[in-house]
């Protein structure tokens, strides 16, 4: 068996994934490479990482697909991020501003601030509604964030097939809904290539900051105050998605 020469990969998620993460990295700035371009080095091949810090899932779906329509890949490879984050698209930099939508008390929310940026950049500034104090956006509901979120899975999985792309993805850190909610959705059983999902091990799925916690426990991490992958995390992290693609990347 040997492994077969890639030319240009793409790689997308939130800011477990961005490139230049680590500059923003607290209490200091740290300079370090990414999993996605660690991989890169694996490969001798071109990275295209389209990841950033804030990404939901809607943000990272629609920017993989963006780079798969606009470059010639071997391979994608996603990790996917919270699935109740809201991703709102600004017409100013045809880039997204993405919230969490959970607090402590287990309920979707939504900032002012960034529904407040969301109109500013993407609205005219006559748009009738934007004035109306009385406004509030509508909260999708779980079963619309499960729904929405296997859409964007299930979506990547059939397009990078229709295309002939190998593709590998995986599930970063919690999804911040119930599991027990998720392995009842009727449509589970299309997903074929999700690496760490459902996020519980009685399905056999953990995610990856469950398998930085069993390797490492809190080592992993950048700081005290930074619960980002730190160096060796981050080598972690390409060696486990090397291990998942593996089969992926090799060739007779």
């Amino acid at each position: 068996m040997k492994t077969k020469k890639m030319n240009k990969i793409i790689v997308g998620g939130c800011s477990w994934t961005e490139k230049d993460y680590p500059k923003s990295a607290r209490p200091k700035p740290l300079d370090f490479k990414m999993w996605g371009e660690l991989i890169g080095e694996k490969l001798n091949c071109e990275v295209i990482n389209v990841a950033k810090g804030g990404y939901g899932n809607k943000a990272i779906y629609h920017q993989t697909l963006k780079a798969i329509m606009n470059n010639k890949v071997d391979h994608v490879f996603v990790m996917w991020s919270e699935w109740t984050r809201q991703d709102f698209l600004l017409d100013t930099s045809n880039d997204y501003v993405s919230t969490p939508t959970w607090n402590n008390d287990k309920k979707a929310t939504v900032s002012n601030e960034v529904i407040e940026k969301w109109y500013d950049d993407s609205f005219n500034k006559n748009f009738p509604i934007k004035n109306d104090k009385e406004f509030v956006t509508t909260i999708p509901s779980m079963k619309q964030l499960i729904d929405t979120n296997i859409n964007y899975i299930y979506s990547l999985e059939v397009i990078c097939e229709k295309l002939n792309i190998k593709y590998t993805t995986c599930q970063a850190i919690d999804t911040r809904i119930l599991p027990s909610l998720i392995i009842k959705h009727p449509h589970l059983e299309h997903i074929k290539n999700f690496h760490g999902w459902p996020p519980t091990k009685d399905l056999g799925g953990v995610t990856m900051v469950d398998l930085l916690k069993e390797e490492y426990g809190r080592d992993f991490r950048i700081s005290d105050v930074d619960a980002h992958p730190n160096e060796m995390g981050q080598k972690f992290i390409a060696n486990k998605i090397m291990e998942y693609a593996n089969e992926k990347i090799k060739t007779n």
